[in-house]
């Protein structure tokens, strides 16, 4: 899947979790491409795309002090409120 951002198409790898909705999908794959944007190796990107999404779809899902730290750093509360597509 491709997406436009900032006027750059970015490639987006991301494997989709059969539980999620199209709108889990599209939030993932926003994420996913603005996390590239910001420097992240794909692996992360993946990472922390899921993480994001399942800490959506779970309320008070934790993970490891390393991946929260780090989506505490995205501003992912910001992240959190990226348009998604229908």
């Amino acid at each position: 899947m491709w997406l436009l951002r900032n006027g750059v198409n970015i490639r987006v790898d991301l494997e989709e979790d059969p539980c999620w909705n199209k709108q889990d999908i599209w939030k993932a794959r926003n994420l996913w491409a603005r996390f590239k944007t910001m420097g992240y190796s794909n692996r992360d990107c993946s990472t922390y795309a899921s993480a994001s999404v399942w800490k959506t779809k779970w309320n008070g899902m934790q993970y490891s002090q390393t991946i929260e730290k780090s989506l505490e750093n995205m501003s992912l509360d910001i992240v959190a409120q990226i348009p998604i597509a229908p």
